[in-house]
């Protein structure tokens, strides 16, 4: 290894600044003093585009030196390096080292050789592999590979490569490749003697498998590149052959992690990381210390990835960053010595001021740079290269502003806030900043007017989604300059400020990456705290378990605390006394069952102006059921009437589980829309607990085995078309609670596969047994090409009397024999000969579906509960009988507090009290699909039932006498109340009644702190 100094050949000076483009070709390399740039045509990579070029910057010519031609291979060459002197290293299609190739790509080895297959010989070509090479002296070299022989190669782009060359040309670097990886880092050193290079391998750090050298300082004394160990990559920095250095440049490895440039002067070496589990890294190494100093990027919570791309002798660098939004990489310059940095339009405006017409670069690469930083070198996305020369690098860079938050801070005013520029150059005068709305000059600040470094601007517009941006003024030298432009905010009060606000995300309102979809942009996902790679945010799920729709979620693997926060658009309420946040969550487990789920959260929070959030709910995880999903409302603060708020879920943890939070069904409103929930009884039972019901959207209670789960259809089965009867056994102790009244209609699930072809359409009835005979059969007259529960009336209903067993049962018949209409939830809380009871012979013999299905492997199947439900009313049934397909679920409320763990679904509407406490009042309250949540029921206290009433032996009687109602005998006080559980009067003795229309009312009357509930009809 050479060590010692040399320095660069004399740089260029330029009379005026430059822009060059090169349409057809890709730029690779400017040599150090600036004075010529090397690059190739635009073929097919490391195949064809071996035709290459030398442009030089003094006199604007550009020479093409060679060529791809498959005649003759001697001429090919790709130009990847060049120094000061012109000196060239690259590679070569190597003529003497040929591969044979199967025609459909079957590698064969050097023979060419392959044994018969089916009867014939395969087509063999052959091409030749890749060598490394250098141009120098008007001679071409051939670098080679050592003692490695073609039968270590997979492809025709194998071979060495050349990557860099010293300033005296006899050093070079680069890597030998086999199947289509980096595997050896090589070393050549020219040999006068023999006016050839020595092949040398450069010694890789402990326990790295492979790795490559891709640049090289201009004495040849430091090598720079990248190694492999154990999946990740760490850059490398070589002092000699033999002494590698692997650097770390976080305390997590990363898997895209190299040192990209060193300045040719060898003092400093360009590195960047990216990966997962990590935080993109860009970062400055000093050789002569050992430490390197890390460039603060903008925006670093949502930036994406950083690359780092060139570096001069100063140690100015040229890089691209993208953030996590659009995933695009935008160009930036970056100034050591004032620690600014700015995106490239913004720093060739300061530093190319002569250049006329630059087209923007922001999205390009720079690809090397000048020692000096006056020759900067570049690829478009688009149309081939540039090469771009400065008269001068003298540029004061004033990095952007950073806005801090956007918000409406009334109905017709949005708020901008930011913070001073930081790093100003010394002698430079920050003297105001523009505040742009909209695109259009709105304000000039002075920079004076700052409190504590920030400032704050509000402007009158009118209601939609509006943007923003700064800029700064500055003197300096006595002349104005502009800094560069901030990143442009939003805040959005366009098509959802008016309340009510829901989304069930079925109309995708974020993308798959939690970004705004545009057009529909009102909610805005974003990570708060965490790595960004151990962090999915707020995003679209296809399919919510529970609903089969989209849904949000989240879901963090960190180990370190984490936050990921979905915020809604600001909305405004006229009356807020009202004002609630309605939403469907839940959350599932990741890679492990058993985890510590004590310090996660989802919050429900508030804020008036996009910064300071306010808590109203916090929902800890290790309060649900895993897996399950739950309705929530959340009552807002009055005070919000009139004034601009957003509501934003805030998912957050320690790091010590890793899981997922789900959401769906949000609904912000200042009004409770849904039907309330009527008829709530609350009856004790024999054991004591606490046995709820209330009537469905029908207007009737029911009766039957399902468990409260959203989908209660499992499986299904058929009999081959013959007529079938499922059936549930309801015994007395199931409906104690509803002696007296009757069972009206019937429920069920019965749906024709779509996927089946249907010649005939299925058709049912309901049959209602008492003790085993039957007492009324009525059809179903809808019909079941939708998967939707269906009722019927019955027009004879069945009056429950006590001690009697009711058989519900549904028949199914004139269905095609290759259906299975009748459906059926599977649960562990099956009744074997209650819940599971079928018959094929129309009701002669019955049986158990748990006795078919009867092994291990089929136990499921057989843990059947019929989707039948026994519709219960005083009498019949108004009208016909149709669910309301909007509502969902129900939360019970025992003293105003949640009890149920999990939503009480639609078609369970009772719910039972294990573990009641004394004196608890209960109100229930339903949530509907659409966003709409009920009023709370008027609120129940505990009536004996039929069973255990606690009145026994107290002698209690009602009569109507004229205008006054009459309650006599031991008790403390009694109250009226309407059907819908509203209290209409109260009192002890009497109640006068002459207002009120004649019907049926409920008579609570309280005794010795317990109470009873019981009809009465006013004439």
């Amino acid at each position: 290894m050479i060590t010692g100094l040399l320095l660069c050949a004399g740089h260029m000076a330029y009379a005026q600044s430059t822009y060059k483009s090169f349409a057809e070709a890709t730029i690779n390399s400017v040599s150090p003093n600036g004075s010529y740039v090397v690059g190739n045509n635009l073929g097919y990579d490391n195949v064809t585009n071996f035709s290459s070029f030398v442009y030089s910057t003094a006199d604007g010519k550009i020479n093409w030196r060679t060529e791809y031609d498959e005649d003759n291979y001697d001429n090919t060459g790709k130009f990847q390096a060049v120094n000061s002197n012109g000196a060239i290293a690259g590679a070569m299609k190597d003529k003497d080292h040929l591969l044979a190739i199967e025609n459909g790509g079957y590698i064969m080895g050097q023979n060419g050789k392959r044994p018969n297959k089916s009867g014939y010989d395969a087509d063999v070509t052959y091409v030749p592999i890749v060598t490394a090479a250098v141009w120098k002296d008007d001679k071409t070299y051939k670098l080679g590979m050592g003692n490695h022989t073609i039968d270590e190669l997979g492809d025709e782009t194998d071979g060495t490569y050349a990557t860099a060359i010293s300033e005296d040309g006899n050093t070079v670097t680069g890597y030998l490749q086999s199947w289509w990886m980096k595997i050896i880092p090589c070393l050549w050193t020219y040999n006068a003697d023999s006016d050839s290079y020595t092949y040398q391998e450069l010694t890789l750090p402990k326990g790295f498998s492979r790795a490559s050298a891709t640049g090289i300082s201009a004495d040849g004394s430091i090598i720079i590149g990248e190694g492999t160990q154990n999946g990740y990559t760490y850059p490398i920095v070589w002092t000699s052959a033999t002494q590698p250095t692997a650097i770390s440049l976080g305390d997590s490895p990363y898997s895209d992690a190299t040192a990209v440039a060193i300045s040719p002067n060898g003092s400093y070496v360009l590195m960047h990381g990216n990966g997962y589990g990590v935080v993109s890294k860009l970062a400055i190494y000093d050789t002569t210390t050992g430490h390197f100093a890390e460039i603060a990027l903008p925006d670093a919570d949502n930036t994406y990835q950083c690359k780092g791309l060139a570096i001069t002798d100063s140690g100015d660098v040229f890089c691209t960053i993208s953030d996590n939004v659009d995933y695009t990489d935008k160009l930036y310059y970056y100034n050591k010595a004032s620690e600014t940095l700015a995106d490239i339009d913004y720093y060739l405006s300061k530093a190319a001021t002569d250049i006329s017409n630059l087209p923007s670069l922001v999205r390009d690469k720079v690809v090397s740079v000048s020692a000096d930083g006056k020759v900067i070198a570049g690829n478009s996305s688009y149309s081939g290269g540039w090469v771009i020369t400065l008269a001068s690098t003298e540029a004061v860079i004033i990095t952007a502003p950073q806005p801090t938050a956007f918000f409406y801070s009334g109905y017709d005013q949005v708020t901008l806030r930011w913070e001073a520029c930081q790093n100003v150059p010394e002698g430079a005068v920050i003297n105001n900043y523009k505040v742009y709305i909209d695109d259009q000059l709105a304000a000039t600040i002075d920079a004076a007017a700052a409190t504590d470094g920030k400032f704050s601007y509000t402007h009158t517009v009118r209601t939609g989604t509006h943007n923003a941006y700064i800029m700064a003024t500055a003197t300096y030298n006595g002349n104005e300059i502009e800094s560069a432009t901030s990143e442009t905010i939003s805040t959005y009060l366009s098509a959802k400020n008016d309340l009510p606000l829901y989304d069930n995300f079925d109309e995708a309102t974020l993308d798959p990456n939690g970004n705004p979809v545009p057009g529909n942009d009102y909610w805005r996902a974003e990570r708060l705290l965490g790595d960004d790679a151990c962090l999915v945010k707020w995003s679209i799920d296809a399919n919510n378990y529970e609903n089969a729709t989209p849904y949000l979620c989240t879901t963090s693997i960190n180990t370190t605390p984490w936050s990921s926060v979905v915020t809604s658009p600001f909305l405004t309420s006229e009356d807020a006394d009202k004002l609630y946040v309605s939403f469907y969550t839940g959350y599932t487990l990741v890679n492990t069952p058993d985890q510590d789920l004590d310090s996660d959260y989802l919050d429900v929070e508030y804020a008036l102006d996009g910064e300071n959030w306010i808590t109203v709910k916090s929902i800890c995880a290790d309060d649900l059921d895993p897996y399950s999903w739950n309705f929530f409302k959340v009552d807002l603060d009055k005070s919000l009437t009139g004034k601009p708020f957003q509501i934003r879920f805030n998912a957050h943890g320690e790091g010590r589980s890793t899981l997922r939070w789900n959401l769906d069904c949000i609904g912000i409103s200042d009004v409770l829309e849904g039907k309330t929930p009527s008829a709530l009884k609350a009856m004790e039972n024999a054991d004591k607990s606490v046995q709820l019901m209330w009537h469905n959207s029908i207007g009737t209670y029911e009766a039957s085995y399902l468990q409260s789960r959203n989908v209660i259809t499992d499986f299904c089965v058929g009999s081959e078309g013959e007529p079938l009867i499922t059936a549930i056994d309801l015994e007395p102790a199931q409906l104690a609670n509803h002696e007296g009244e009757y069972i009206s209609g019937v429920s069920t699930f019965i749906y024709d596969n779509p996927y089946i072809e249907t010649i005939m359409a299925t058709q049912a009835e309901a049959i209602v047994y008492v003790d085993g005979k039957e007492v009324t059969r009525q059809t179903f007259a809808n019909s079941f090409n939708e998967p939707v529960s269906s009722c019927v009336k019955l027009s004879a209903p069945v009056k429950i009397e006590s001690g009697k067993t009711y058989r519900v049962a549904v028949r199914i018949f004139n269905y095609d024999a290759l259906q299975t209409p009748a459906y059926y939830q599977s649960s562990e809380h099956f009744v074997p000969g209650k819940s599971d009871l079928y018959s094929e012979d129309e009701g002669k013999t019955w049986n158990k579906l748990s006795d078919v299905y009867t092994t291990e492997e089929e136990r499921l199947l057989g843990q059947c509960i019929w989707p039948i439900r026994a519709l219960i009313t005083d009498g019949t049934i108004d009208g016909e009988p149709a669910y309301d397909d909007q509502l969902m679920a129900y939360n019970v409320y025992r003293n105003g507090e949640q009890l149920n763990h999990t939503p009480v679904f639609v078609a369970h509407p009772y719910f039972i009290d294990q573990a009641p406490v004394s004196g608890a009042t209960y109100t229930v309250q339903a949530f509907y699909k659409d966003g709409r949540v009920s009023e709370c029921t008027t609120a129940v206290d505990v009536t004996p039932s039929a069973i255990n009433s606690l009145f026994k032996g107290n002698d209690i009687t009602v009569s109507q006498n004229g205008n006054a109602l009459t309650i006599s005998g031991a008790y403390d006080h009694a109250e009226l109340l309407g059907t819908n559980g509203t209290r209409i009067a109260q009192g002890r003795g009497s109640m006068h009644i002459s207002n009120l229309p004649a019907g049926i009312y409920l008579l609570r009357v309280n005794a010795n702190g317990n109470s009873q509930v019981q009809k009465v009809i006013i004439k």
